[in-house]
């Protein structure tokens, strides 16, 4: 009898249509990533995973199954079941047994949830940020309007320097981050994201579309001159051009008026 290996099972092209639900998000995931990295190749080199088996997957061809679950692997790429808690976020628990009894009850600690809190550094690490990249937790309300529909979110200390951008964020305020939201608008003033800056790695700019002609630009600037403005064509696609520029959109902040 002549044994012979198994068969890698494949998984299904590209053209899967909308009862592939999954597959369809682990291909705009593992896309997103490619982005963030500038392009297969170097995901490939960094990853130490076979070009070749990406690029079939990229083109809608068979790829075995071992392969994308080594790719999600190496990418630190986790499912999330329905009794699972989304992102970084941890339920809370309040602890007191010496409470007073009429204080009991009185806050459920369902109205609250906890964000991890990472430096502006650890903020741009795709996927799951490691547990010991997280330095606290910030308790937030899971009723504030500007938080309650986003779940990817982290808080960040505003740093020193030109990582900051006063006068609206200042060393010591602390940002919340939605890594979900890199939505880039054509509003003038522009919104306040953090971002891989060419000039000053990472750090909180703002940033909105311009269209002149045929150009469609990414244009980056402070609200300061710490740092100069400057463009990003996006000719070639925002899909492609925006996440190797923003991390994630800043959507609250806490600040010390006493220091403005």
């Amino acid at each position: 009898m002549i044994k012979t290996a198994p068969e890698k099972s494949p998984i299904p092209p590209q053209n899967t249509g909308g009862s592939m639900a999954i597959a369809q998000e682990i291909m705009r995931g593992i896309q997103r990533v490619v982005d963030k990295f500038g392009s297969q190749n170097s995901m490939a080199a960094e990853l130490g995973i076979k070009q070749l088996a990406l690029n079939r997957f990229f083109r809608g061809s068979n790829t075995g199954y071992q392969d994308v679950c080594e790719w999600l692997d190496k990418l630190d790429a986790r499912l999330l079941w329905p009794d699972q808690v989304p992102s970084n976020q941890r339920a809370v628990s309040f602890v007191s047994p010496e409470a007073p009894a009429e204080a009991k009850g009185c806050v459920s600690p369902d109205a609250y949830r906890a964000i991890p809190l990472v430096s502006l550094a650890a903020a741009s690490i795709v996927g799951l940020i490691p547990d010991s990249k997280i330095d606290g937790w910030h308790l937030v309300s899971q009723n504030n309007p500007a938080l309650m529909t986003r779940n990817n979110l982290v808080c960040c200390l505003v740093e020193s320097g030109r990582q900051g951008m006063e006068p609206v964020a200042t060393t010591g305020d602390v940002a919340v981050i939605d890594r979900d939201d890199i939505r880039v608008s054509n509003e003038k003033r522009g919104n306040i994201f953090l971002i891989n800056d060419k000039y000053d790695g990472i750090c909180l700019r703002r940033v909105r579309l311009e269209v002149r002609g045929r150009e469609t630009l990414i244009i980056v600037y402070a609200d300061n001159d710490s740092s100069p403005p400057y463009s990003v064509d996006a000719s070639a696609g925002l899909d492609k051009e925006v996440p190797k520029v923003i991390i994630g959109r800043v959507v609250y902040l806490w600040s010390d008026l006493s220091k403005k």
